[in-house]
């Protein structure tokens, strides 16, 4: 079955669609959910070769935004089910998104801000960033409010680690505002 790649700009919405899985060809997005306290719940984000959608998830608010220009390609769950190629493609999917969630875990648990919020900025830069000369780019902006929504860490506290990792020359901003992860 030949199917159409889908284009989605930086910053648009991307419906979650009933029965329906995303496949992300290039980009990455930012999935998010309001807490019980109804903050802002980054839930991860999903780049190249990844998967999201409505069949994969029990949240009953989810949204997932752009963090980037991005194609997909929008599968009908059932298709998956039908097509062994699918299944181990959906498999080997999830499986990089439960260590994704284990090491985000292990983040969330470190005893300090300042090293959760190296290690958050080093599974992304390692995830979705590239290479440049001295270190890795994120290659799309991360607000405080949203680092703190993933970190369970007040925008403050944020600014604060940001300002400390910045002095000690472990992470800096390049000319677009993205973080650059310095190497050591």
């Amino acid at each position: 079955m030949k199917r159409s790649l889908v284009s989605i700009e930086k910053g648009s919405v991307i419906p979650l669609i009933k029965n329906k899985i995303w496949f992300i060809a290039n980009g990455v997005i930012r999935v998010w959910s309001k807490s019980t306290y109804r903050d802002s719940l980054i839930i991860g984000f999903v780049g190249p070769n990844e998967l999201f959608g409505e069949p994969l998830t029990s949240m009953d608010y989810v949204q997932a935004v752009a963090m980037t220009n991005c194609q997909f390609l929008c599968i009908n769950k059932d298709d998956i089910y039908n097509s062994n190629e699918l299944l181990v493609t959906m498999n080997e999917c999830l499986s990089k998104r439960y260590r994704q969630s284990e090491l985000m875990l292990s983040i969330l648990a470190m005893k300090t801000s300042t090293k959760k919020l190296i290690s958050f900025l080093e599974m992304i830069a390692l995830d979705y960033g590239k290479a440049i000369e001295g270190g890795l780019l994120i290659p799309f902006k991360l607000k405080h409010e949203e680092i703190g929504g993933a970190l369970c860490m007040t925008r403050v506290t944020v600014a604060r680690a940001i300002s400390y990792l910045k002095s000690q020359g472990l992470i800096i901003k390049d000319s677009n505002g993205n973080f650059v992860i310095k190497n050591s």
